[in-house]
């Protein structure tokens, strides 16, 4: 880090790892080659008792951002705040009040609303019955719902776009894929152009450096039966 990058500022801090939602903000933070620390806070864990963290999340929920003169939570608004925040590193979000802008809101509201929260519900339902319930309609509707959702998605790379927007990565597809890779490991199926622009965008180093920060071996095995899949023994899976 920079002496300009610390000179009145505390450390960027992310607290939290291992789930599909903190892998959203290392790796929006990795595409913005922001310098950072992160903090092992593991859902259901011991480590979500640790003070510091407690003071900062009165919800006790990650990932958790802070920096730039900023606490915050939800991942989604977490990457579209460092978007805005930081223009001056990457145009990771199209021009303000630009019909790309419009639709590059209207695909991160969608992945959160449409593809996530079902995906969520498997996890809950699927993943944690234990904690949140058996539900097993809950569980199939959410699979059909979200292999609708997706067809969104199928329907827009149609015209064979490398990526939602067109030539340019954006938060769109950041959070987008980051959906669809949350789908993969618990093997929900794709069709075959949605997987190959998932798989093609997970080739970024970015991503891939994303990847090794948000899930070091302690939090996959922390986290492994806990994501929403189910084998035909009945038993969990990552």
């Amino acid at each position: 880090m920079t002496d300009a990058e610390t000179s009145g500022k505390k450390t960027r801090r992310v607290w939290g790892l291992g789930t599909p939602r903190s892998f959203r903000v290392h790796w929006m933070l990795a595409e913005l080659g922001l310098p950072y620390e992160t903090r092992e806070i593991l859902p259901r864990h011991p480590s979500m008792n640790n003070s510091e963290f407690r003071a900062l999340s009165l919800r006790e929920k990650i990932p958790l951002y802070e920096g730039d003169g900023i606490v915050m939570g939800e991942s989604g608004a977490i990457v579209m705040w460092l978007a805005e925040a930081h223009l001056d590193r990457q145009a990771l979000i199209p021009p303000s009040a630009s019909p790309a802008r419009a639709a590059c809101f209207e695909l991160c509201f969608f992945a959160l609303n449409e593809l996530d929260s079902p995906l969520y519900t498997l996890r809950l339902h699927g993943g944690l019955p234990e904690v949140y319930g058996e539900a097993p309609a809950a569980v199939s509707a959410a699979q059909g719902y979200f292999i609708r959702m997706v067809s969104e998605i199928e329907r827009r790379l149609k015209d064979g776009r490398p990526h939602l927007l067109g030539d340019r990565f954006t938060i769109a597809d950041l959070l987008v894929v980051t959906c669809l890779n949350w789908a993969d490991r618990i093997q929900l199926p794709l069709v075959d152009s949605v997987r190959g622009y998932s798989e093609r965008l997970s080739e970024r180093p970015a991503f891939r450096s994303a990847i090794r920060t948000n899930y070091p071996p302690q939090a996959i095995k922390h986290m492994a039966g806990h994501t929403g899949a189910q084998s035909e023994s009945g038993r969990q899976r990552d």
